[in-house]
């Protein structure tokens, strides 16, 4: 994997990225306080090998993010790991939105101790 290295870039997104959020008026959930930005971890190779591409400190409230994945997987892991600042996450209730939007549907099935496996179908046009 490479690391990115523009530091300057991903701080420039994060902040783009903030305000995109800022602008959301989801369920006006996006009023409930202020959050602080999400951080680079400074030793985002150590995380890299147990396959953590960013992680949430309940503890701080902070949304830290490895930037030693893939340049393009780091707007969406900066997306999460700020919506579990802000108490909410972008999951299942959105995608099953999405996925019926477009006239498929989605199912679940579990094992207890194993894992889930979710299932999307779609209607071919």
């Amino acid at each position: 994997m490479i690391e990115c290295k523009n530091i300057k870039s991903i701080k420039n997104m994060i902040s783009k990225l903030e305000n995109g959020y800022d602008n959301v008026e989801l369920l006006n959930l996006n009023n409930l306080g202020n959050y602080s930005k999400a951080k680079i971890i400074l030793n985002s190779k150590l995380l890299s090998y147990t396959n953590i591409t960013g992680i949430y400190s309940p503890f701080t409230g902070e949304a830290n993010i490895n930037t030693n994945q893939p340049s393009t997987s780091i707007p969406f892991t900066i997306l999460h790991e700020m919506a579990h600042q802000r108490g909410y996450g972008i999951g299942l209730a959105y995608t099953k939105y999405i996925i019926e939007a477009h006239g498929g549907n989605i199912s679940v099935e579990s094992i207890p101790g194993k894992g889930s496996l979710f299932i999307c179908k779609f209607p071919l046009k």
